[in-house]
């Protein structure tokens, strides 16, 4: 769109409304913003229901776009409360502030539209007399803009005009009030709602109209069911028990479930989930839910009590973390963090500096029992980073490859019995104060400046040293670390290793080891992994400042690195600066202190024998072969059902590299229909290569095309499609060979034009029906309405 057509009508929408709300009073009587209160009544006869005929509607056409934290104008659509909660024109991604903004997240930081309108949210839905319900809602208003336009909405399957279409992640974003609405259907009659998108079917519009002209109604939820509720009471009893020791590990597991999807398992077939919630109130009374910014923030409470409250939002794939609760699981979470020896004699505060370090606030839990906790569902705990509020955008990911393996380091009670021994006579003090030392951003709240990075830089730096000093003395004389010092997940855990992709500014974590050969690897330890929590998750605050933004992006240097350094230990000596090199090239000057410093780099070699001069690629199969149990193996391409002769023709993606592939997208859903017009759905992953992640900006710059590489694997990955890929079997080859034969945007642009479903191809809608009852039959417990906000229009 047009920057200065953009600057002149977001002026004209601030200077003046069109129909000043005096007027809206004469015609429809006063705002009153408890009309949405649930329940709601219909004030019209109207058979329609909202859970059944409306909400249906609501999430395949418009929670695809407006769901969570980056739905445009803060309107989210996923549940009734959100929408009406209504909309609002502050920014919540904005890394320019200079003060943190204030939190607006649904069902937490307000309850009722009333408290909303308190916090400058504006209506979607008719707050004055029923019969100005259509006219005088946004919401209606919108949908009908777009039902006047859809004739002249082209459906050619070709790009729309980017003069009048702005789809970027930044685009201006104007959030017109009803009293606005007239200058904005004046001059953007052609975004109408869905926003560059085809419209409604009659039918749909029908339905929501007559909805909306029956006053919106919403019947009271239903209660849970008996056994449902049961399990709520067992779990709140034992979370809310009242010895120290339990009151520790409660605020230890709220501290890292809080953004989980919870459910149980004799109960996931109804796909009722639960968030774990700190509470004024204990159990048998209505909650009181304790708004803070951060899950360790003072609750100013005397006593916190943890309550489960049911997720009543539709899911949504970019958020949904499910976490089961099993009768198994309550008895492991006893066995360690309560029948354990050890003893709890006073319960740590709340101050900042203390509560936004973990290694300070759980000392007194053994570290084992922690990383146990943490690392047995480790695909989970990372997944906080990848669909946390910190994941969106892409200065908040080029801190990370895109493609990258992760295993871990073993547990105590895993190593292997020479380590353990080691260990055990070791004074294990120096780390264990490095720990309690270190700083994280959080520490300094919201609303901070960049220049006290130093600070952070060189407790890190102090934090690095005291690791590997404690790392050496354990392998010396002539021990060394093997393949045993990597967690093998007990041999059937599927955390023990992890993929990562990056998709530019998104991102995507799954179990296994994906892909031909990874960017990088990671071997996370215990520090590491509740550093990467404590930074990205637990500590990163969305509305914070620009200051504590940059912070915690520049923090995440540190734990890369590390990481990458963890993995290097595998590797021969002479094999280790070749690789990193490889890594950082033209890296920064500010990080040659952590290359060159011997104090942080080990100086043990390996224990690992090699028999081939490329090293990184036989760990690589050593480590598969050694973590086979534990391996995921659902992406893998055979498991599609696809015939074999299809599968290997559409394998040669997987073999692809070179600056030919920079023109794809980062994300393609690709279906392919077969000779029974079964559809099977690959997703195609493009890997960019880089000379380093190392760097906040410049990212084109650092750019190495001719290393990019395509994974191609079954079934879905990445919550942020770009491209939807429609192909008939006989259609593989020529599709592989367009791939393999781009030279330039235009031949892209051709590319799309023979195989893609664009946002403007006359079955969109049909086909995305499709694409979201394919996900929910491949991953019924994983599957969450995918998010359509990056889209492309080429």
């Amino acid at each position: 769109m047009n920057k200065s057509v953009a600057f002149f009508l977001a002026l004209f929408l601030g200077a003046c409304a069109v129909i000043p709300s005096l007027e809206l009073d004469k015609l429809w009587g006063p705002q009153d913003s408890r009309r949405y209160e649930q329940p709601v009544l219909a004030t019209a006869p109207t058979k329609l229901d909202f859970q059944q005929d409306i909400k249906p509607i609501l999430d395949n056409r418009c929670v695809v776009c407006h769901g969570c934290y980056d739905s445009p104008c803060q309107l989210n659509l996923a549940s009734y409360d959100g929408l009406s909660r209504g909309a609002s024109k502050a920014l919540v991604y904005n890394g320019t502030r200079i003060l943190a903004a204030a939190p607006s997240r649904l069902f937490i930081d307000a309850q009722t539209p009333t408290q909303w309108r308190e916090k400058d949210f504006f209506p979607v839905l008719n707050e004055r007399s029923p019969s100005g319900d259509r006219e005088a809602g946004v919401m209606h208003r919108l949908l009908s803009l777009k039902q006047q336009q859809r004739d002249s909405f082209p459906l050619d399957n070709q790009p729309l005009d980017s003069d009048k279409f702005d789809f970027s992640l930044d685009r201006d974003q104007f959030c017109p009030t009803v009293t606005e609405l007239p200058a904005f259907e004046a001059g953007f009659s052609h975004w109408g709602m869905p926003f560059g998108l085809p419209g409604l079917s009659d039918s749909e519009y029908d339905n929501l109209t007559q909805w909306i002209a029956a006053g919106a109604p919403v019947k009271a939820r239903k209660t849970l069911a008996d056994d449902i509720v049961a399990r709520v009471n067992q779990w709140e009893t034992f979370l809310n028990q009242d010895s120290l020791k339990a009151q520790l590990m409660a605020r230890y597991i709220y501290e890292h479930w809080f953004l989980a999807n919870l459910y149980f398992d004799d109960v996931k077939a109804q796909r009722t989930f639960f968030k774990l919630v700190r509470s004024r109130t204990p159990s048998g009374e209505p909650v009181d839910v304790i708004a803070t910014t951060r899950p360790f923030d003072d609750p100013k409470v005397d006593r916190v009590y943890y309550r489960l409250v049911e997720n009543t939002q539709s899911i949504l794939s970019k958020t949904h973390m499910p976490y089961v609760l099993t009768n198994q699981r309550l008895a492991t979470l006893k066995a360690r963090f309560i029948d354990e020896n050890y003893a709890v004699t006073k319960l740590p505060d709340y101050k900042p500096e203390n509560a936004s370090n973990p290694f300070v606030t759980f000392a007194q839990i053994p570290s084992n029992t922690r990383y146990r906790f943490m690392l047995e569902e480790a695909r989970f705990t990372i997944m906080g980073f990848i669909k946390g509020p910190v994941c969106r955008g892409q200065i908040a990911l080029n801190v990370i490859n895109d493609h990258f393996w992760v295993v871990f380091v073993a547990p105590d009670d895993a190593l292997a019995s020479d380590v353990k021994q080691r260990i055990a006579t070791l004074d294990q003090g120096s780390i264990i104060e490095a720990t309690k030392k270190l700083h994280l951003p959080a520490e300094s709240g919201s609303t901070t400046g960049a220049l006290s990075w130093l600070l952070y830089a060189d407790r890190q730096m102090d934090f690095l040293k005291a690791k590997t000093q404690y790392i050496n003395s354990i392998y010396s004389d002539g021990l060394k670390p093997k393949i045993d010092t990597v967690w093998h997940g007990d041999n059937g855990n599927k955390n023990a290793a992890l993929t990562i992709f990056r998709h530019y500014d998104t991102a995507s974590v799954e179990h296994g080891l994906i892909g031909e050969t990874p960017q990088t690897m990671w071997l996370i330890s215990y520090p590491l992994l509740e550093q990467i929590h404590y930074l990205l998750v637990a500590g990163f605050d969305v509305y914070g400042n620009y200051g504590h933004q940059l912070k915690t992006r520049l923090f995440m240097d540190f734990l890369r690195m590390e990481g990458e350094f963890n993995f290097l230990s595998l590797l021969p000596k002479g094999d280790r600066a070749k690789l990193l090199a490889k890594w950082y090239q033209d890296h920064p000057d500010t990080m040659k202190k952590f290359f060159t410093d011997s104090q942080v780099i080990l100086n043990t070699d390996t224990g690992i024998d090699y028999q081939t001069k490329d090293t990184y690629r036989e760990l690589q199969q050593k480590l598969k072969a050694y973590l086979a149990p534990s391996l995921e193996h659902k992406f893998e391409l055979a498991k599609s059902g696809l015939n074999a002769d299809s599968l290997s023709k559409l394998a040669v993606l997987n073999s692809l590299q070179g600056q030919n592939l920079q023109y794809l997208a980062q994300t393609s859903l690709i279906t392919v229909v077969d000779e029974n017009n079964q559809r099977h759905v690959f997703s195609m992953l493009h890997n960019n290569a880089h000379k380093n992640v190392a760097e906040l900006g410049h990212e084109q710059e650092r750019r190495l095309p001719k290393r990019d590489t395509v994974t191609v694997v079954n079934g879905f990955i990445g919550a942020y499609p770009n491209v939807f890929i429609e192909l008939t079997e006989a259609q593989i080859t020529p599709f592989v060979n367009a791939v393999a034969s781009l030279t330039s945007k235009e031949d892209y642009k051709q590319l799309l034009d023979r195989f893609a479903i664009r946002r403007t191809h006359p079955q969109f809608w049909q086909h995305s029906d499709r694409i979201n009852q394919l996900f929910k039959d491949y991953e019924p417990l994983e599957h969450g309405l995918l998010d359509y906000n990056r889209l492309e229009n080429k």
